[in-house]
């Protein structure tokens, strides 16, 4: 029993389809079934698959520098209120701390979103 199922292909997969050259009497959909065969293949598909692990990683490693990045800002924040609540000499060397703590928070999300761009 042969299935016919329709899906609608978004404007930019449409158009990318149809840049690529079809052999004479070749349609849209042998087109996609060759494509999929093509993907489905052992040696492609192992590539795909580490180009998904690498991605994983990556998106790992971003939601670290997240954290970090969250945490630095966090740790700023309680150096503030420790500022403001203190009443020793201290007050500069925890406005100093503060600076470092957000300093180093703004390179980890300037760092994060480097990684985003080259990741593409």
């Amino acid at each position: 029993m042969k299935v016919m199922t329709s899906v609608r292909l978004p404007v930019d997969c449409a158009a990318k389809l149809d840049a690529v050259p079809r052999r004479i009497g070749q349609t849209r959909s042998s087109l996609i079934i060759d494509a999929v065969r093509a993907f489905l293949a052992p040696g492609s598909r192992a590539a795909y698959l580490e180009n998904l692990e690498a991605r994983r990683q990556l998106d790992d490693l971003l939601c670290e520098l997240g954290r970090l990045a969250a945490d630095l800002r966090r740790h700023g924040g309680l150096m503030a209120m420790a500022i403001k609540t203190s009443n020793t000499a201290d007050k500069a060397a925890l406005e100093d701390m503060r600076r470092v703590s957000l300093e180093v928070a703004a390179l980890v999300s300037d760092l994060a979103a480097k990684l985003v761009k080259k990741a593409g």
